[in-house]
């Protein structure tokens, strides 16, 4: 099925229960097992991925994947200009992967978060004072933010490396600055320039620089008595998702020009169908449902 031009989705399928959108390619985990993917693959990523079936974790960057296998080890493959390919050797008992724009991360069973690869603002640094007790993390284009064992939200990047001469582009934005009174965080997930936190009470916040997004867009436009309860937030390019607990799925954000928003009926009816699985690109977005259909937009 083509959406909009932009997206096609291979006839057969199969049953999806992971998504992840690279660049301008795309990885689909299936419920056998199986991966799916398709696209450009200008960066050997076709050719490469083949070798590794059946991770639990997938996840695309700008031009390479990850896949975290069964027995907590990483595969990286891709474009290696800034040596992604190169996984730590003792790496080990990994929880939680992430594909930066141009690094890789990976959060350890010890709390400890490992990165590698492109570091300009300071995003792959972990100082070691605060690289203890992460519970889950995200990356943005310039930033990271790491969830601590006991709800705060801890967010490096967006400065030169030796801290000297001019901030970088988006400092003054603010993702790095955690708001004050934050209160206990149980997920969280960066866009390029914004992090996103849902707090225990069900409340989602959202700060730092969203392009021509006003990052309180969710918060101007709608009050969050008006959305159902949230189960999950996604950040993606200059956009954020919202996967409320009845399965159904709203976006945020800009580049409404190409039908990002042209969500399926089938996502916002809960009758329908649930949402289980949701990845957003640059223009497009692919959401798999509890029977393992897959939905494209954009």
């Amino acid at each position: 099925t083509t959406i909009n031009d932009t997206l096609t989705i291979p006839a057969n399928l199969g049953n999806v229960v992971k998504l992840s959108i690279g660049n301008d390619f795309i990885i689909a985990h299936k419920d056998d097992g199986s991966i799916k993917l398709w696209g450009e693959g200008n960066y050997g990523i076709n050719n490469l991925f083949e070798k590794y079936i059946n991770p639990v974790q997938i996840n695309n960057g700008v031009m390479h994947s990850m896949a975290l296998e069964e027995n907590g080890s990483v595969r990286v493959w891709g474009d290696s200009i800034w040596n992604i390919d190169d996984v730590p050797a003792d790496l080990q008992d990994v929880v939680q992967i992430e594909a930066g724009w141009y690094n890789a991360f990976a959060l350890q069973k010890n709390g400890i978060l490992r990165s590698w690869g492109k570091n300009k603002y300071s995003q792959t640094y972990i100082p070691p004072l605060m690289n203890k007790d992460i519970v889950a993390f995200s990356a943005g284009a310039y930033h990271t933010a790491m969830l601590k064992a006991d709800g705060t939200v801890q967010v490096i990047g967006e400065m030169p490396l030796d801290g000297q001469g001019t901030p970088g582009v988006f400092y003054e934005a603010g993702a790095i600055n955690v708001p004050e009174n934050l209160g206990r965080v149980v997920q969280i997930a960066s866009a390029d320039f914004s992090v996103l936190a849902l707090l225990e009470d069900g409340s989602v916040k959202v700060w730092g620089y969203c392009d021509v997004m006003d990052c309180e867009f969710v918060l101007n436009e709608k009050t969050l008595d008006q959305f159902p309860p949230v189960k999950k937030i996604i950040g993606a390019s200059p956009r954020i998702y919202l996967i409320f607990e009845d399965g159904t799925v709203d976006v945020f954000g800009s580049l409404n020009t190409i039908g990002i928003y042209a969500i399926p009926e089938a996502l916002q009816d809960p009758l329908q169908s649930s949402t289980v699985a949701l990845s957003g690109g640059v223009y497009h977005t692919l959401a798999a449902t509890e029977d393992g259909t897959a939905y494209g937009f954009g």
